[in-house]
């Protein structure tokens, strides 16, 4: 009897250990849904909900989610757009403390607070990840000091880099304060990362050939996309892209991205769009997955481009795939406004002819003299920004009691104007419109992301009536009363 009382007790304690157990505390003003994108076929799954929410609650909205789990994974919580990264292991109790009305992906701003273990190490985790620019300036410095007469060195240069990177991480470690299972996991997720910005620095960049191979080739020896054992985190998706590029090699050696392509399934010929061609050079599973969330990611956030056809030669690859389930999933579109098809009125858009200007400057200098105006940079790639196009309504009485221009300007390329006018009226982004030409463009670069072309959208602007930047960063729409109260200060100058 003894022995079957232990059984049971050990049975029970590892029944226990196939949970984590997530306690969230939310205030949120917007009440916007919660959704859980749990790991599909033990890969991170960044996309595809599996579980979600309604927040009925302005104030404070408490709930419980257990998450069956077999090892540690990475999952992905959205707050509407808003997401929040965190690892978590078998067995553990963790609470999320999230003030959604403060909270812009740093912990020390006082929006997140996590209790339990790992703590630190998700509220850094989630800290970088909201500055993105920390990536992009470390590997920009690498490729700075590339010497294509030793590549080796370079390597070296990358290694210690990289290393150093992740000094924050290895105090925690050191106190206990993260697991050492949690440290690998978070370090070869932003290893991921850095390879991947450097992979795409390096293929744009006009090093040569042979020395960019020697590199790559010494780098995804250590982070080689075909050991799922290095896929377990949150860049999988963009690192397996990149590799798919440098396995595309006249697309690495012209250092342009891949055209459509053709390959050969069984016994038939199958078209391969250029946006899902670096995917077919993975293996196995780790190919079915990445192909599948790619689809699955263009299909649910720009359905006017997909086409149906795309899914043939993946379907007659992986017929038994788990995206026959998710890929008609219905879920809230920020790129398909609801009223997509209500009237526009056409009189308050306004299109800019900038032919002939070649700076910032200028622009204001001919359409806005004497004018408090609110600038939105935005792209119709861009989720977040067509996320905080659904707050402009609340806005308008404001902008048009106080006279206060809205431009929006579009970081598209000048080859994508029909889909950008199409996003304009189906939005119905009342006020002028800006559409860069390259000098226009690299003029903003250089005023507003210092030179950097890692630029990150969306980012708003506040020009005062002479003309000057005075706020570089400003509120977001969504930021509603605040951002209300930031543009009176200008109103009289």
């Amino acid at each position: 009897m003894r022995y079957l009382t232990l059984l049971v007790v050990f049975c029970f304690n590892q029944a226990l250990g196939q949970y984590a157990t997530l306690s969230f505390k939310v205030k949120d003003s917007l009440k916007r849904p919660i959704v859980f994108c749990e790991p599909i076929e033990g890969h991170a799954n960044t996309w595809i909900p599996t579980y979600s929410i309604k927040n009925n609650s302005s104030n404070e909205f408490t709930f419980k989610r257990r998450i069956r789990i077999t090892e540690p994974v990475a999952i992905q919580i959205h707050f509407g757009y808003q997401p929040l990264w965190l690892y978590i292991e078998p067995g553990q109790n963790i609470l999320i403390d999230i003030n959604l009305n403060l909270f812009t992906g740093k912990s020390t701003n006082g929006g997140l607070k996590i209790i339990g273990p790992n703590a630190r190490g998700n509220e850094y985790f989630n800290d970088f990840n909201f500055q993105p620019a920390r990536k992009f300036k470390l590997t920009d410095d690498i490729l700075l000091s590339f010497d294509d007469k030793n590549p080796l060195k370079t390597i070296k240069y990358y290694e210690q880099k990289v290393d150093s990177s992740f000094a924050y991480l290895k105090r925690l470690k050191s106190k206990k304060l993260i697991t050492p299972t949690f440290y690998k996991l978070v370090t070869n997720d932003l290893d991921l990362s850095y390879l991947r910005e450097f992979g795409i620095g390096l293929l744009q960049s006009k090093t040569d050939y042979k020395s960019k191979c020697t590199i790559i080739d010494s780098l995804y020896v250590v982070y080689n996309p075909e050991n799922e054992k290095n896929l377990q985190g949150f860049f999988n998706g963009p690192y397996c892209y990149s590799y798919g590029i440098y396995k595309n090699t006249s697309s690495f050696n012209s250092g342009s991205l891949p055209e459509d392509t053709t390959i050969r399934i069984d016994t038939s010929n199958y078209k391969i769009a250029k946006n899902f061609v670096p995917f077919i050079y993975l293996k196995g599973d780790v190919m079915k997955f990445e192909w599948g969330m790619s689809l699955y990611l263009y299909k649910a956030f720009f359905p006017d481009r997909f086409k149906e056809t795309d899914l043939a030669p993946y379907f007659s690859k992986f017929p038994d795939s788990w995206l026959r389930h998710t890929i008609n999933f219905e879920r809230k579109n920020y790129t398909n406004p609801s009223d997509h098809n209500s009237y526009v009125d056409s009189s308050k858009i306004f299109v800019l002819n900038t032919d002939s200007l070649n700076s910032f400057n200028e622009v204001f200098n001919v359409f806005f003299k004497n004018k408090l105006v609110y600038v939105d940079f935005w792209a119709t790639w861009c989720l977040p920004c067509k996320e905080e196009f659904s707050f402009n309504g609340s806005l308008d009485s404001f902008f048009l009691k106080n006279d206060i221009e809205r431009l929006y300007v579009s970081f598209d390329s000048p080859g994508n104007r029909e889909a950008v006018l199409k996003n304009i009226y189906s939005f119905k982004l009342y006020g002028k419109h800006l559409l860069l030409n390259k000098k226009l463009f690299d003029d903003i670069i250089d005023k507003i992301y210092g030179g950097s072309t890692r630029y990150s959208i969306p980012r708003y602007l506040i020009i005062n009536k002479k003309g000057q930047i005075v706020e570089n960063n400003a509120k977001r729409p969504s930021s509603g009363e605040a951002l209300m109260d930031q543009l009176k200060i200008y109103l009289e100058q």
